[in-house]
């Protein structure tokens, strides 16, 4: 079989499982580590209805204040506990595979394409989820620990909008790859950069068309 010489670019999140997973995974740590939130939990709540993170976003769309306040709910748990979830977590989401993007991701690994999944979620358990695929390349957002222990923070950006990009154009320097064509299939506005980046884009999206894709000029999967 001849080399396939194709980098396929999958996002995570709503692309190839049905979900936004991050914040889903602060509170699935909550529940299981039975961490009492519920005051700062209903603070956030309080921060959205009276639209002061609709406003963040809108000025500072990159900051992803929501994100960042979720992720604060889990300072100070070890290391230790933090990974274990991650990897239950994994295991949990390969219940929300989209199955025909399942479908389509099986069939690039079969044919020997070079396949990066890049997200927003975060990488401590992306790795786990795509561990028996290991030749698959795997970058999300990277979680800060000190002293065995989670400080709350991004260890560095928050891999969303150009730093997707950033990210994917570092480690083709740094690797050496050397592809013919690249491909990438996400469902996000915010991954337009991303889109636009490739060669060929695909916009995911789920039952209808989203307007953004043909104004665009980029190709749509629609999965129902």
């Amino acid at each position: 079989m001849l080399e396939n010489k194709q980098l396929i670019i999958f996002d995570f999140c709503e692309t190839l499982v049905n979900i936004q997973t991050a914040d889903n995974f602060v509170l699935w740590v909550l529940d299981k580590e039975k961490v009492n939130s519920k005051f700062q939990l209903d603070f956030i709540q309080t921060l959205k209805k009276i639209k002061f993170i609709t406003i963040l976003n809108v000025l500072f769309p990159r900051l992803n204040f929501e994100k960042r306040l979720m992720l604060r709910l889990l300072k100070n748990l070890s290391q230790e506990t933090i990974s274990k979830n991650a990897k239950n977590y994994a295991q949990w989401l390969k219940g929300k595979w989209i199955l025909e993007l399942k479908d389509l991701f099986m069939m690039h690994v079969d044919t020997g394409a070079k396949i990066v999944v890049i997200s927003g979620g975060y990488e401590i358990y992306l790795k786990h989820f795509f561990a028996e695929f290991p030749e698959v390349v795997v970058f999300g957002t990277k979680i800060e620990f000190k002293n065995g222990k989670l400080t709350g923070k991004f260890d560095g950006k928050d891999c969303m909008f150009q730093e997707k990009v950033n990210i994917l154009n570092r480690w083709i320097e740094t690797s050496g790859e050397n592809m013919e064509k690249s491909v990438v299939f996400s469902d996000s506005i915010s991954d337009l950069p991303l889109l636009k980046w490739a060669n060929e884009g695909f916009v995911v999206s789920h039952k209808k068309e989203q307007n953004w894709s043909e104004m665009n000029n980029l190709k749509e999967i629609i999965w129902v």
